[in-house]
């Protein structure tokens, strides 16, 4: 992902829009190699930080102790298999995992990330998306999406759209809506990568 974005200015960027206080809890669901799990924990005084994926999480650990970062709290765990304990979190963090999720049971993730926070969390949510409503030839659009990226990086996008469950902006916002969050920000940058700072009704 570093080669694709700067992961530590984007950590910040979405830091600011949460607004945390030192005695929040955050919740991040698929921490991945835990980049933000890290910054977050200069900004809270505690992080839970998920993924099904025991070596990412492994990875994230020995950088949470080269670091000497003490207040992150790992789990193996996904959107549909994390059991909350403890008080209701004040924010909850997704970047570039929900779309591994049919939309179906996105609308149940989220249900289950809106039982685990306060009254007046924020939820952020970044992932690929597309940004068209409808379109007669989808053959010609999702070709253009290939398309529109350099040339060592449209096999990954097109094995992305192939394999992964992403949906269309029109259709997160409503499944962000029916999981019982008010919409405050929506932003779809460049083709097809969603950006979403959501509040808990």
């Amino acid at each position: 992902m570093a080669a694709l974005r700067d992961v530590e200015a984007g950590a910040q960027a979405i830091l600011a829009l949460l607004d945390l206080s030192p005695e929040d809890v955050l919740l991040e669901v698929g921490t991945g190699t835990g980049t933000f799990a890290l910054a977050a924990a200069r900004c809270c005084r505690k992080v839970i930080a998920i993924d099904v994926s025991p070596v990412m999480l492994a990875y994230a650990t020995e950088k949470a102790q080269e670091q000497q970062v003490t207040n992150v709290e790992f789990a193996e765990a996904g959107f549909l298999t994390y059991e909350h304990r403890g008080e209701p979190v004040a924010a909850v963090v997704s970047q570039l995992a929900l779309h591994h999720l049919p939309d179906a049971w996105k609308r149940v993730a989220l249900g289950r990330l809106h039982g685990f926070m306060r009254e007046g969390a924020r939820l952020y949510i970044c992932d690929v998306v597309y940004a068209e409503r409808a379109k007669e030839d989808w053959a010609s659009y999702f070709q253009g999406l290939v398309d529109s990226v350099p040339d060592d990086r449209r096999e990954e996008v097109a094995g992305h759209i192939r394999e992964e469950f992403s949906t269309f902006d029109w259709t997160m916002r409503e499944i962000i809506a029916r999981a019982g969050f008010t919409l405050e920000r929506a932003q779809v940058e460049g083709a097809f990568l969603g950006h979403y700072l959501c509040r808990r009704s």
